[in-house]
């Protein structure tokens, strides 16, 4: 180990390994989630260590398990000194130059500034209270791999010891409803007002549990329960489902065939809490979904507060002895569901999902839903809808009062049209496939930059090399933007194409085809290896060159946008138009300046080895260019028609001409 004033916390050469009591290596295990808690104080003063609780499920015996690391290890890589110093940021880099640093997650940053030298820097941010400062560390060019979040870490370490295959997984629906009439404004607060109803569906087990809470002030609720002592109200609630969701075909096709009802009534609004986490603890589903958990889940939590009880002796599951729970709103994203980071934290097997986020992120980049409430997108995906109350009442708050057997109904139809959107997406099969693919946690499965870089990681790794971190990640965010793609005017269109109504042109066309391309950024990075380490540099053109440039055509208005010459510059070398591109930026001659000059060099110089026919006529049929192909010369209308090299002659045979055209194409300088 290197020296230090300080206590080493790293070991130099030792990287480390995921091995689980009671599965060696290589055992057929999959992860299921992985849960990070930071160093913390509780109430009374007292600092306990971290720890990374990893829930997997045993494929042979179909069983979940948990285990817990306390005081994670964490690796990262520094450049062996036969390599001096870096003087740049590297995308990626050999494994056999780098030593591996192990050492507890926490030490990470005063492990770098240890080795870096950078001890004084370090102990400065903490003293003057900014230790956020020390992340800058990672930008240090001679160490890699350090910035990887350490969930994601760790189920990389998972894929690496063992199977990870995907496995079927057991899904679950979740909807509650608040009694309003309690609340002192048209929307409750988080935790305010009792919950009056619980609609839980689990799939493995085909049940859906309904969980009802007395209100001694709603008389309708006695009614209600004493009419499931007669099967036909069970039979009359499954008949509602059916019709609900259309018919038979439907039922099967949402794979609802056979669902058991139970309906649990509650005189204490905590127990029947306690009741539903019990039977979600037991029937122990993958993953379950809420529709909004910002609402849902949030609200149990903090109603659980209101009640006077601990969330965390309700709510996790009894199994795992570290009992954590945080639920992180997104509040930045707010409106924005396709952009939202929530998350759940619990100790629990299961992990839950928030549908609508994942909906949303799922379908970035399409055209935009105008709505996400769960009854839109449950028409527009299945033509399946919540219940219609509207007949009895506009306010859901006085449905239980006026009708409760029709809010009961209400509450259950939720989750039937939850898993029916489902059934029709797979969202779910796709973000736990994509986790394991690319060893990335389910808040941040949607997230481009994040999963990109975690599969980058993953193939450089098995292939001996070791990833870069990310600079731009810790720097400040650059003031100035690179310009959009240069767009045309649609106003300079012809009219020609135009629909005219009375005479006058408009912006409609019959017969009109889009030319779009598909993948077309992927293809481009593939054909031209566009990577961090293929990039050399950047054009920089100070003063003016063309005559003819298009700082107007850029799509954004932003002023902090800067046109670019350079890249008007590439952008007009890559497209091709070799006559275009120099007699722009060169000023060299443009076609039928380069036909005219060369009749008249033909015309002046007999010296210059131009072949002449048997009849003393003049015949050009070489003519060399970069990237120029061959194309027949009209001299009564050269301007017509032409591409990039030139033949014209009126006086040789059909024959002879095209075995000409053949030669410059097979000899051409393409």
């Amino acid at each position: 180990m290197e020296k230090s004033k300080r206590k080493v916390p790293y070991e130099i050469g030792v990287e480390n390994v995921l091995e689980i009591p009671g599965y060696p290596i290589g055992s057929d295990i999959t992860v299921l989630n992985v849960i990070y808690i930071k160093p913390y104080k509780d109430d009374e003063g007292n600092w306990y260590d971290d720890y990374i609780t990893i829930i997997f499920k045993d494929n042979v015996s179909k069983e979940k398990h948990h285990h817990i690391i306390y005081q994670p290890k964490f690796t990262f890589f520094k450049l062996k000194k036969e390599y001096g110093k870096l003087d740049h940021n590297l995308f990626f880099i050999e494994k056999d130059k780098v030593d591996p640093i192990t050492c507890r997650y926490k030490d990470i940053l005063k492990s770098i500034a240890i080795l870096t030298g950078q001890e004084e820097y370090f102990y400065n941010n903490i003293r003057n209270g900014n230790p956020k400062e020390n992340d800058k560390l990672h930008t240090i060019p001679d160490i890699f791999a350090s910035d990887t979040d350490i969930e994601d870490y760790y189920r990389s370490l998972f894929a690496r010891s063992y199977t990870n295959n995907i496995f079927k997984i057991n899904k679950a629906y979740l909807d509650i409803e608040v009694d309003g009439s309690y609340s002192l404004s048209e929307f409750p607060e988080p935790g305010e007002v009792p919950i009056n109803a619980v609609a839980y569906y689990n799939k493995q087990n085909n049940t859906v549990y309904q969980f009802l809470l007395n209100d001694p002030k709603n008389k309708n609720i006695k009614q209600y329960r004493a009419s499931y002592k007669n099967p036909a109200q069970i039979e009359k609630l499954k008949e509602f489902i059916i019709s609900a969701v259309g018919g038979h075909k439907n039922i099967k096709k949402f794979g609802l065939e056979d669902i058991q009802y139970k309906l649990i009534f509650f005189d204490d609004e905590i127990l029947l809490i306690k009741n539903l986490f019990d039977i979600i603890n037991i029937t122990s589903p993958d993953m379950l979904m809420v529709w909004n958990n910002a609402f849902d889940f949030n609200y149990i939590i903090n109603r659980i507060k209101e009640l006077g009880e601990n969330p965390l002796n309700i709510i996790c599951d009894k199994r795992i002895e570290e009992k954590f729970l945080k639920f992180y709103i997104d509040q930045k994203h707010k409106n924005d569901f396709e952009e939202r980071g929530d998350y759940v934290k619990v100790s629990s097997y299961t992990v839950w999902i928030d549908q609508m986020i994942n909906f949303a992120s799922r379908r970035k980049g399409r055209a935009k839903y105008p709505s996400f409430r769960l009854n839109a997108i449950g028409y527009d995906v299945a033509k399946v809808n919540k219940l219609d109350y509207s007949h009895i009442t506009t306010n859901l708050t006085m449905l239980p009062y006026l009708d409760y057997e029709v809010f009961s109904f209400y509450n259950i139809m939720d989750v039937m049209v939850q898993n029916c959107i489902e059934s029709i997406t797979n969202d779910c099969e796709y973000i736990f496939a994509k986790s394991l693919a690319n060893n990335v946690r389910f808040a941040k499965v949607h997230r481009q930059s994040i999963y990109l870089s975690n599969r980058f990681s993953r193939e450089f790794y098995e292939d001996g090399y070791i990833i870069g971190n990310n600079k731009n990640r810790w720097n400040e965010k650059p003031s100035d933007k690179f310009p959009g793609a240069m767009v045309g005017d649609p106003l300079h269109n012809s009219t020609k194409v135009m629909v005219q109504i009375n005479g006058n042109p408009t912006l409609i066309a019959d017969n009109m085809v889009d030319f779009d391309y598909t993948a077309l950024y992927p293809s481009a990075i593939r054909e031209n290896n566009i990577a961090p380490n293929t990039q050399i540099g950047k054009i920089n053109i100070e003063e003016k060159v063309s005559r003819v440039e298009h700082q107007d055509m850029y799509s954004s208005t932003d002023e902090v946008i800067k046109y670019s010459r350079g890249g008007e510059f590439l952008e007009d070398k890559i497209s091709c138009t070799s006559f275009e591109f120099y007699q722009k930026w060169f000023w060299l001659a443009d076609v039928p300046e380069m036909i005219s000059d060369m009749k008249e060099f033909y015309k002046n110089s007999i010296y210059h080895g131009r072949p002449i026919d048997w009849k003393g006529n003049e015949a050009v049929y070489f003519i060399f260019c970069d990237a120029l192909d061959a194309v027949t010369f009209n001299e009564d209308g050269y301007g017509s028609k032409y591409t990039q090299a030139v033949k014209f002659d009126n006086t040789l045979s059909l024959e002879y001409k095209n075995q000409i055209q053949e030669n410059i194409r097979k000899e051409a300088i393409l």
